[in-house]
């Protein structure tokens, strides 16, 4: 307990999934203790505590539960994120239902985050505090999912206002915008993934533990807020990620015939 005390802690928000499992090591290795927060624990003895991140008051309770622990968070990684639309080439095939969780859990949860835990991140007494929220390349280009993509795309119009209202107080707002990552979850997903690493500038798709150095360099570089890294292995770049030439390469599904 004395040793967490002493240590600057970093909150990792649905950390419980592959990019939590990559990021982790790579903090405790730099000396900072990691808290995850999730709705099931993570693999391991790692210190958890239970968060809906979609609920306003489960992140108080945990906010809360930290305090009473004597733990000041001093860095915010919000990992909270899925893909759940079903209508991937068609937006009228997607539920309402389907269109509600999906801005919950992609911008909503990011955004509590930052109004629920931003007073206390601003209120330790540490010269180097921050937030990460992790985006997507769907923020920026088509990729035939266009709820998902609207709400990625939230996330960077809170960037800068964020990064401004924060700013006195020393905490600093940046986003990690991820490529196509294959983790467990994201496998059973109907992406052609060879074709997808094909019109990647550098050939290839990247990892859980390249994602995870791009939060590393938002944590460390205490001079940047209010900024972007993409870390996609030229994804984004390539002018043939139309929709239309996606599923000509068969990386996006083909439209229905109706």
């Amino acid at each position: 307990m004395a040793d967490r005390l002493q240590k600057e802690s970093v909150l990792i928000i649905g950390g419980s999934g592959a990019l939590g499992d990559a990021l982790a090591p790579k903090l405790e290795k730099q000396g900072f203790h990691v808290v995850i927060a999730d709705v099931n624990p993570p693999l391991g003895n790692r210190y958890y505590k239970y968060m809906d991140a979609t609920d306003p008051h489960s992140i108080d309770l945990c906010r809360e539960s930290l305090e009473n622990d004597g733990i000041r968070i001093s860095h915010v990684v919000v990992v909270v994120g899925a893909l759940i639309e079903s209508g991937l080439t068609d937006m009228f095939e997607s539920s309402d239902e389907e269109i509600d969780k999906t801005i919950e859990l992609n911008l909503k949860s990011h955004l509590y985050a930052l109004r629920h835990l931003g007073q206390h991140v601003s209120e330790g007494e540490s010269d180097n505090k921050s937030f990460t929220l992790i985006s997507s390349i769907n923020a920026h280009n088509g990729y035939s999912i266009p709820f998902y993509s609207a709400a990625k795309g939230g996330l960077h119009g809170v960037l800068k206002p964020a990064a401004m209202n924060f700013g006195a107080s020393g905490v600093r707002i940046n986003i990690v915008t991820p490529g196509t990552v294959q983790t467990p979850s994201t496998r059973e997903q109907p992406k052609n993934y060879k074709a997808r690493a094909e019109a990647a500038a550098l050939g290839r798709l990247c990892s859980e533990g390249e994602v995870a150095d791009g939060v590393m360099a938002c944590i460390n570089l205490t001079g940047m807020t209010g900024q972007e890294i993409v870390i996609d292995a030229g994804q984004s770049i390539n002018p043939s990620q139309s929709l239309y030439d996606q599923r000509r390469l068969g990386i996006a599904p083909q439209p229905k015939n109706n």
